[in-house]
């Protein structure tokens, strides 16, 4: 893990400080990024690109969706979730990838558990999905499903706000910080649904840790895997963040949840893990969630 913490902490470098000294450090990548933000404006897809990936290997990225756009730029997107990765996943491990959008943390999880380990990722949108597939086609250790992990299973309507918004794609409304960053369209889609208990009993697998972003379904998701929790305790890296999204069960109740069963929770701060208490309103973000049976599976502290 320390090699490719030291490539993550050099790709991190390259974000600080003003536009011109980012642009001296990366001339082709920004300006490249640039060009194809002002040329999918005017595509109704957005377009396609490749993103060399901090960890080694590329991936098909779709401009101008907002985390294609930094992973084209810099190698990565989310520095948090990237971080709490790099700190729990060790070779031969089982990482699932709930939410996995176009395959970014699936990539990572891949080369982080290596050939003895392997990947199962989940993403509902059939447009989506195409490109995780490809992007999943590259190495071994991954099998991708075209479903959602929900509370139950069955066929769910889905909202789909097209590749060029896909990382707002939910069974709620569009998720995002500002009203100006939410799409203005949207198509509902039927999805299939399985319960991340039900799943990995079938497949019998038994998972070490679990990543969790579902922009806002994330209760669901932990009530459809309450077994796993209660037998097999995996670490937990899980999208939180109250944006008043109608119907989202607010994040205070997603972390009292996990801590009611003996998880600790951490959350990165300046560059480090740091155990955090619990808080009333969540900004948008990552937390880790360490079972405390199983702490000493970890790098942290």
């Amino acid at each position: 893990m320390s090699e490719h913490l030291a490539e993550f902490r050099r790709a991190l470098s390259k974000t600080k400080g003003t536009r011109f000294q980012r642009i001296v450090r990366q001339p082709v990548r920004l300006l490249g990024a640039e060009l194809l933000l002002r040329i999918a404006r005017y595509r109704r897809d957005g377009i396609a690109a490749k993103a060399q990936l901090f960890c080694g290997g590329s991936m098909t990225v779709v401009f101008p969706e907002l985390m294609s756009n930094s992973l084209f730029r810099y190698g990565f997107c989310e520095d948090d979730m990237t971080m709490m990765l790099l700190s729990v996943l060790k070779p031969g491990m089982t990482f699932i990838d709930v939410g996995a959008h176009l395959g970014y943390a699936t990539r990572v999880g891949s080369v982080l558990v290596g050939p003895d380990g392997h990947v199962h990722s989940f993403e509902p949108t059939p447009s989506t999905f195409r490109l995780l597939r490809r992007n999943a086609a590259a190495v071994r250790n991954v099998t991708a499903h075209n479903l959602a992990i929900h509370s139950r299973s069955g066929t769910i309507p889905f909202n789909d706000f097209g590749l060029r918004y896909s990382s707002h794609n939910s069974f709620f409304e569009a998720r995002a910080a500002q009203a100006d960053d939410r799409p203005a369209t949207q198509s509902v889609t039927p999805v299939t649904a399985v319960s991340l208990d039900e799943y990995l009993r079938d497949a019998k697998v038994v998972p070490d840790v679990v990543k969790i972003d579902a922009e806002s379904a994330e209760f669901e998701i932990l009530r459809g895997m309450a077994w796993t929790i209660d037998q097999h305790h995996p670490i937990i890296v899980m999208e939180v963040g109250d944006l008043q999204v109608a119907g989202a069960v607010r994040s205070n109740e997603l972390v009292q949840y996990l801590t009611d069963r003996h998880y600790d929770v951490f959350s990165y701060v300046e560059g480090k893990l740091r155990q955090e208490t619990e808080e009333v309103v969540y900004a948008p973000g990552n937390r880790l969630f360490v079972p405390r049976a199983g702490r000493s599976q970890t790098d942290l502290a």
